[in-house]
């Protein structure tokens, strides 16, 4: 047993945590991103084919969103999946 397998271990516990930290904000702001435009076609002021795109847009995001963080592989990209 050396000394530093403690520094080691404490390393890697403080990379995990970094990395659930950015994770966490990530989906936050790509769930953010697709509420953002889905409240913004349901304005009344909002012209009717925007309303659509819109949606659609948002719809794409959730979509996209919900594959990259729940059916991508963590190892798909390896370290470089969430910079």
């Amino acid at each position: 047993m050396t000394g530093q397998e403690p520094q080691r271990t404490e390393a890697d516990a403080t990379h995990a945590a970094y990395r659930a930290r950015v994770r966490t904000a990530s989906v936050v702001i790509v769930f953010g991103l697709a509420a953002v435009l889905a409240i913004t076609a349901v304005l009344p002021t909002t012209h009717p084919v925007d309303r659509a795109g819109l949606l659609f847009t948002s719809g794409l995001v959730i979509i996209f969103g919900v594959g990259w963080f729940a059916f991508l592989p963590r190892r798909a990209f390896g370290a470089h999946r969430i910079l």
